[in-house]
């Protein structure tokens, strides 16, 4: 019966995100590693883990609302709500994409499209992640009067989503692809808006909810798995959300574990100084990868990916924190500099 009474305290998620966000950095690192796996038992366990590791993108679209809620609740104005998240999130996008995207773009148009993120929803992915938050946090205003005025239409707009993905996913199936990632993600974010005045309250989740997020998402994402996961990114966002709800109840014990050791207190900063620069860490992880790939063929004649992705594991962290420190010295410049005023006469 205790087991039965036992809770997720939604508290724990705010105070653990930056933590959370930086075990999301590392999956998401190592579900886009090319790794060619063995045919046995080991390997099947391994091709598992690495499939599974893409609930990172979940992970991030779910907490994503908790800042939200917190920064509007506190009375920052839109234009400043605005300016952050251009600066956080647009700004290093930018630089990757004009560094990374220039020399491989077909024509000038598309290197340009490249540059904009919201092309994302007409076709043209550079990061399909900052097109969708992007568009996400263009929203959120709105979604924050629902927050506060009516949270029963906005479970509502929840359910709606929910069907809307799901006749995209299979109306147009063939480009899933292309418009699947974010759509489907939808409404994971809704219910991370859903969520965000319950953490703030420090609400609790039973934690038989968890254990039967966990229980079901054993045969959908064998499903999802048997089909091919390419043919249905509602099925495998779906089973992803399933994943994370099951396993935030161990990853909060971690980090509370974590935090209240000497010594284990520096394995914690590590993984919140990974998720201080999570996004960065996302723009940047494929590129470096191709880069060391590239560079290992031209000196060897062939790319050992096992030395390449222990090598992009150490890198893309470092490379991570000076894009972001970058950013921020870009962000403290614009700060600092102000234009003369000019009276009438001139």
């Amino acid at each position: 019966m205790k087991a039965l009474r036992m809770t997720l305290p939604l508290g724990a998620l705010s105070r653990h995100r930056a933590a959370l966000y930086g075990i999301a950095a590392v999956l998401l690192m190592i579900s886009h590693a090319p790794l060619d796996l063995p045919a046995n038992a080991i390997g099947r366990v391994a091709g598992w883990m690495k499939e599974a590791s893409t609930c990172a993108v979940e992970l991030f679209v779910l907490l994503s609302p908790m800042g939200l809620y917190r920064s509007l609740k506190s009375g920052r104005r839109l234009a400043a709500f605005y300016r952050r998240r251009l600066l956080r999130v647009a700004l290093p996008a930018f630089i990757v994409a004009a560094v990374f995207y220039g020399s491989n773009a077909g024509s000038v148009s598309a290197y340009l499209l490249s540059l904009t993120f919201v092309s994302y929803w007409f076709g043209h992915s550079t990061f399909w992640y900052v097109g969708f938050i992007l568009t996400m946090y263009a929203l959120y205003p709105a979604i924050y009067a629902l927050q506060r005025r009516s949270p029963r239409a906005l479970w509502a707009l929840f359910v709606g989503s929910i069907l809307f993905s799901l006749f995209v996913d299979r109306v147009f199936s063939e480009h899933a692809a292309v418009y699947g990632p974010g759509i489907d993600r939808i409404p994971i974010f809704l219910l991370g808006c859903i969520l965000a005045p319950k953490i703030e309250r420090n609400d609790r989740v039973p934690a038989w909810i968890c254990a039967l997020a966990l229980v079901v998402y054993i045969p959908v994402w064998s499903y999802t798995m048997a089909l091919g996961h390419l043919r249905s990114y509602w099925l495998l966002a779906m089973s992803n959300f399933l994943l994370i709800l099951g396993l935030l109840p161990l990853m909060t014990a971690l980090f509370e574990w974590l935090a209240r050791g000497a010594f284990r207190r520096y394995l914690y900063r590590l993984a919140a100084m990974a998720g201080a620069v999570s996004l960065e860490i996302y723009l940047l992880y494929t590129r470096v990868l191709d880069l060391l790939e590239q560079a290992d063929a031209y000196q060897s004649g062939t790319a050992s990916d096992v030395k390449c992705i222990v090598a992009a594991f150490v890198i893309t962290p470092i490379a991570a924190m000076a894009l972001s420190a970058f950013c921020r010295a870009i962000e403290q410049a614009f700060h600092a500099t102000r234009a003369p005023k000019i009276d009438a006469k001139g």
